[in-house]
C-alpha cells in the first residue's frame, strides 16, 4: 500500500506542475484501479477528477461506467445490497456524459442498460408496451445524437432488428404501423454513409420484396439515387477520416502545441468540417444538413477541445444559420473549456454587446484568470528550478565521473582530481555551481520568461479590447476608468498607453490630453525600464510628427537617444535620419546621418551603409536607386548565401577584398554626406603609372621564397629532429615486416608531432600473447622497414611551438614521416619507392642566377646577420 502511496504522489506532484500531462492522469487512475483494495469511493473520485480535466474522453466514461457496472455485479454475486444513491449512479453517469460526448460506443452501452433494464422477462401485455416504449425513445434518442456518424450502422440494425421484433397479434392497425416506422428507419439510414449501408440496403430490400413486389420496386427506385450517393460518400468519408482515426487514437484533448500531430488532427477535421458544409451528399432537407454539420463540430471538439479556432467555426455557423441562442450557448461551453481563450472571450462580449446588455463581466472573469495564471507560472518554475538544481547536486556530489567529466544536464565540466586544499575546494565548488547555474537558466528560466512574457502580452490586449467595449458602451468616461485601473497593473504593457491616447485625440479630438497621456506612459516605462521602451516612443514620435509639432518632436528624440542603449536605438535613429530627409533642412540632415554614423561605427557593415545610402534616395514604395542601382536586395540574397570552400590565398584575397569594400562603403556613405570642400581635398586612390620612368624587376631571375627558422627556435628543434630520422632511415638496417605493417608504419606522422601518453610496450606484448589471435591462412607479402623508422621514440615538442609554423615546416619537408619514402630502400615494392625530392639546396651559396653572392641589396645586411650566413634570410633555390 505504501509503494501505490508514493507512485500515486509521484504522479500527483506532476499533474501539479501541469495539469494537462495526460501521461501522469492515466498512469494515476491505472495505479487506482490496479489496487483492489482501494475503496469504490476512492476510486470514483479518481475518475471524477480525471473526467472533470477531460470531459470529452469518451474511452474513460466506458471505462467508469464499465467499473459501476462491475461494482454492481459484483454486490449482486455477494448477495450484498447497494444503497440507492449507488443503484442511481449509472443514470446519473449516462445522463453527464451522452449529450457532451456524442460517441457510438457510448450510445451502444446506454442502449445495451435501458434494454437490460426494461425489458425483464415475464412481463405482463402493459409492462411490456411500457418497457417498449422505453427501449424505443432511447433507440430515438440514440440515433437523433449519433445516427449521422459513419460508425452507427450498428445502432441502426439494432434498432430495426427490435422494431421487427415487435408483436402484433394479427392487428391490421398494429401491423401497417409497424410497417410505417420500419419504412421510415430504412428511409433515414439509406440518405447515411454507413459503414454497412449495403447491408441495409439488401435488407431494406428483402423488405419490400416481402411485402409487394410491385410496390417494392416503386419505392426501391425512389431511394436508389440517394443510397448511390451515400454509398459513394462513404469512400470519401472514410479517406478522411483515416489519418483522424490515427491521430486521434489513445488521444486526451489537450492545449495545442502546433506540433505536426496537432496540426495534422486539425487540418484532418477542417476538411470534413468543408465537405460536410459544402452538402456533399446532395440532400434536400435543410433540417438534416444542418444537423450533420452540428454533429461534425461536436465531433470535432471531442478532440480539439482546446483549440479556439474549432469552437469559433462552430459558433459562426450557428450565427448564420440564425440558431443565435445556440451560438450563446456553444460560446459559453467554449469559454468553459478554454477559461483563458481571448478569442472567444472578446467574441461572447461582442454578442453582450449586440443585445445591449454590458460585456464588463466577461473582460473581469478574463482578467482574473489571466492574472492568476502569473502565480501558475511562478509556482510551476520555482518548482522545476528547485528540482533541477537538487538533481545536478546530486550527480555532483555523487561523483558521477566519466574520465574526470561530471554530467550536468545538457553540459559537461571537468572534476579536479587529487588532494585540494581548502581555497581550491571553495573554487572548485564555486565553479561547479556556476555551471548549475547556467543549466538552470538555460533550461528553467528561459521557458519562465517566454510564458510569462506570452502571459503579459495577452493580459495587455485584454485591457485594450475593454477599453474599446467601455468607449463604445459607456463613452469616453468609461474608457478612461478602464485605462485608470490598466495602468495602474503590474504587468501593464505600452500598448495600453498608445491606444488610450489615440482614442482621446480622434474620438475627443483634444490632442493636449493625448499628449499627456504619451508622456505618462514615457514616465511609467523609463521608470520600469521596459524592454519594449524603444516600440512606445517610436509610436509616440508618430504622433508628434502627425502633430506636427516641430520643437516637441526633435526634443524626444534627443531624450530617447539619450535614455535608449546604443543596440536598442537604432529604429529611433532611423527615424529620426528619415524626418529630418522629409521635412529638415540639408545642413540638420548631415548633422544627423555624422552623429548616426558614429553611434554605430563599432558594428558598421558594408551592407548596413548600402542600405543606408538607398534609404536615403527613396520614399514610400519608390526606390530605384536601391533596386536598379544598388541592387540591394539582390546583394543581400547573395550575402545570406552559404559561401563555397575556398583555398587559403583565395580566402585570405576575399577577407582583405571585404575589408577593402567596408571601408570604401564607410568612407563613401561618410562621404557623402560632408561639405564639398571637404570632398575636394580627398586624394585619389589610383594614379597613372608611367612605366619608362619606373623599371620593373626581370621576375623570372627571382628564386622561389623558403623561410629558414631562427637557430635555436622551436622550428629549427623540429626540423633537425626530423632531418635526424631521415638519416636514421637511409643508413640504419632494415628488417622484414608484413606489407600492410609497413604500409601503417610509413603513413604514421613524425615522432615529434605526438605530445600523449605513451603506450607500454611490454603490457601491450603480454596482452598479444594472451589473446586469441587467429592464425592467418597464407603467409603475407613481406617489404622491409628501416629499424630506427620503428624504435623511434617520441619527441616531446616544446610547449611554446606554433602550430601552424609546425604544420608548415612539415608540410613543406614533405610532411613528416611520410617523406621517408623517397629514403626506403630499393627492397620495397614499386609502388611504395620514393619520389625525387622536390628541392634540394644549392651548393656554393645563395643568390641569383649562379652560385654564390652577388648583388647584394640595402637592407640585406641585417638579414645575414640574423641568419648566420650571406644572403636574404630564410631563401632556398629549388
Amino acid at each position: 500500500m505504501a509503494e501505490v502511496s508514493s507512485k500515486a504522489a509521484k504522479f500527483r506532484q506532476r499533474i501539479e506542475l501541469n495539469k494537462f500531462d495526460t501521461e501522469a492522469w492515466q498512469l494515476l487512475l491505472q495505479d487506482t484501479l490496479s489496487n483492489h483494495s482501494s475503496p469504490a469511493p476512492a476510486t470514483r473520485d479518481i475518475f471524477d477528477e480525471f473526467l472533470s480535466q477531460f470531459p470529452t474522453s469518451a474511452r474513460h466514461w466506458l471505462q467508469y461506467i464499465d467499473y459501476e457496472v462491475k461494482l454492481s455485479n459484483s454486490a449482486s454475486l455477494q448477495n450484498s445490497t447497494l444503497s440507492q444513491h449507488e443503484e442511481d449512479r449509472l443514470p446519473i453517469l449516462f445522463a453527464k456524459c451522452l449529450r457532451q460526448v456524442p460517441n457510438v460506443e457510448l450510445c451502444k452501452t446506454y442502449i445495451n442498460y435501458v434494454r437490460k433494464k426494461n425489458m425483464v422477462p415475464d412481463l405482463d401485455s402493459e409492462a411490456l408496451s411500457l418497457a417498449r416504449k422505453e427501449v424505443r425513445d432511447a433507440f430515438e434518442f440514440v440515433v437523433n445524437l449519433v445516427g449521422m456518424d459513419k460508425e452507427s450502422g450498428g445502432i441502426w440494425m439494432d434498432y430495426l432488428g427490435f422494431i421487427k421484433s415487435a408483436e402484433t397479434s394479427g392487428n391490421l392497425y398494429d401491423e401497417q404501423v409497424k410497417m410505417d416506422s420500419l419504412r421510415k428507419i430504412y428511409h433515414r439510414a439509406l440518405v447515411i454513409p454507413l459503414n454497412n449501408i449495403e447491408t441495409i440496403w439488401k435488407d431494406y430490400d428483402a423488405y419490400e420484396m416481402s411485402l409487394n413486389k410491385l410496390t417494392a420496386k416503386k419505392l426501391l427506385g425512389e431511394k436508389a439515387s440517394a443510397y448511390m450517393t451515400a454509398r459513394t460518400a462513404l469512400r470519401d468519408l472514410k479517406n478522411m477520416f483515416e489519418l483522424v482515426e490515427r491521430l486521434s487514437k489513445h488521444w486526451l484533448p489537450r492545449p495545442p502545441e502546433w506540433n505536426d500531430r496537432d496540426l495534422g488532427l486539425l487540418q484532418a477535421w477542417k476538411r470534413i468540417i468543408a465537405w460536410e458544409r459544402a452538402n456533399s451528399l446532395k440532400l434536400d432537407d435543410k433540417g438534416v444538413i444542418h444537423a450533420r454539420i452540428v454533429y461534425t463540430f461536436k465531433s470535432a471538439l471531442l478532440s480539439l477541445r482546446h483549440y479556439p479556432e474549432i469552437w469559433h467555426d462552430a459558433v459562426q455557423y450557428l450565427v448564420d444559420a440564425g440558431k443565435v441562442t445556440d451560438a450563446e450557448e456553444m460560446l459559453k461551453q467554449g469559454i468553459e473549456a478554454i477559461p483563458s481563450s481571448l478569442l472567444l472571450s472578446f467574441t461572447l462580449s461582442e454578442v453582450e454587446e449586440t443585445k445591449k446588455r454590458d460585456p464588463s463581466p466577461i473582460f473581469e472573469s478574463l482578467v482574473t484568470t489571466l492574472e492568476a495564471h502569473f502565480d501558475i507560472i511562478t509556482k510551476k518554475y520555482d518548482t522545476q528550478k528547485e528540482k533541477l538544481a537538487e538533481t545536478l547536486m546530486a550527480k555532483n556530489a555523487a561523483g558521477q565521473e566519466s574520465h574526470g567529466v561530471v554530467d550536468l544536464g545538457t553540459d559537461r565540466f571537468p572534476t579536479p582530481t587529487g588532494d585540494l586544499e581548502e581555497g581550491e575546494t571553495r573554487e572548485v565548488t564555486r565553479s561547479k555551481q556556476v555551471e548549475i547555474d547556467k543549466v538552470i537558466a538555460k533550461e528553467v528560466e528561459s521557458a519562465r520568461k517566454r510564458e510569462y512574457e506570452e502571459t503579459r502580452r495577452s493580459l495587455g490586449l485584454v485591457w485594450v479590447v475593454y477599453m474599446r467595449a467601455m468607449r463604445r458602451m459607456q463613452g469616453v468616461r468609461g474608457a478612461r476608468a478602464v485605462f485608470a485601473r490598466g495602468r495602474k497593473v503590474t504587468y501593464c504593457s505600452y500598448q495600453l498607453f498608445v491606444a488610450s491616447a489615440l482614442m482621446e485625440y480622434y474620438n475627443t479630438k483634444d490632442a493636449g490630453v493625448a499628449g499627456r497621456i504619451f508622456e505618462l506612459g514615457y514616465k511609467t516605462l523609463s521608470e520600469k525600464t521596459d524592454d519594449e521602451m524603444p516600440l512606445f516612443i517610436s509610436h509616440y514620435l508618430d504622433f508628434l510628427i502627425q502633430m506636427n509639432d516641430e520643437n516637441n518632436t526633435r526634443a524626444l528624440f534627443e531624450r530617447a537617444l539619450a535614455l535608449l542603449p546604443v543596440e536598442k536605438s537604432r529604429d529611433i535613429w532611423r527615424k529620426f535620419l528619415d524626418y529630418e530627409i522629409r521635412y529638415g533642412d540639408l545642413g540638420s540632415m548631415q548633422k544627423v546621418a555624422k552623429r548616426k554614423l558614429a553611434a554605430f561605427s563599432g558594428d558598421a557593415s558594408p551592407f548596413q551603409a548600402l542600405e543606408s545610402l538607398a534609404e536615403r534616395w527613396s520614399y514610400l514604395d519608390l526606390d530605384p536607386v536601391g533596386d536598379a542601382e544598388l541592387g540591394v536586395a539582390a546583394q543581400q540574397a547573395y550575402i545570406a548565401k552559404p559561401l563555397p570552400e575556398l583555398s587559403r590565398s583565395t580566402s585570405l584575397t576575399v577577407s582583405a577584398l571585404s575589408s577593402a569594400a567596408a571601408a570604401a562603403a564607410a568612407g563613401q556613405s561618410s562621404n557623402l554626406i560632408a561639405s564639398p570642400a571637404a570632398a575636394s581635398q580627398t586624394r585619389r586612390t589610383l594614379q597613372s603609372v608611367d612605366p619608362d620612368r619606373y623599371p620593373r624587376p626581370d621576375f623570372a631571375k627571382w628564386t622561389a621564397y623558403k623561410e629558414v627558422p631562427i637557430p635555436g627556435s622551436a622550428a629549427a628543434a623540429a626540423l633537425q629532429a626530423q632531418e635526424a630520422a631521415k638519416r636514421a632511415l637511409a643508413t640504419g638496417p632494415t628488417v622484414a615486416v608484413p606489407e600492410s605493417v609497413g604500409g601503417l608504419v610509413t603513413q604514421l606522422p613524425a615522432s615529434s608531432t605526438y605530445n600523449a601518453p605513451v603506450i607500454p610496450v611490454e603490457a601491450m606484448m603480454e596482452l598479444l600473447q594472451i589473446m586469441n589471435v587467429p592464425s592467418a591462412q597464407k603467409l603475407p607479402n613481406m617489404v622491409q622497414v628501416s629499424i630506427g623508422l620503428l624504435t623511434a621514440q617520441p619527441a616531446t615538442p616544446p610547449h611554446h611551438m606554433d602550430r601552424d609554423g609546425d604544420r608548415r615546416h612539415a608540410r613543406e619537408d614533405g610532411g613528416g614521416r611520410a617523406a621517408s619514402y623517397r629514403d626506403r630502400p630499393g627492397s620495397l615494392p614499386p609502388h611504395n619507392k620514393p619520389s625525387p625530392p622536390a628541392y634540394q639546396q644549392r651548393r656554393g651559396g645563395f643568390g641569383r642566377g649562379g652560385g654564390g653572392y652577388a648583388g647584394k641589396r640595402s637592407g640585406d645586411h641585417h638579414d645575414d646577420e640574423r641568419s648566420g650566413g650571406y644572403g636574404k634570410r630564410s631563401r632556398r633555390d629549388y
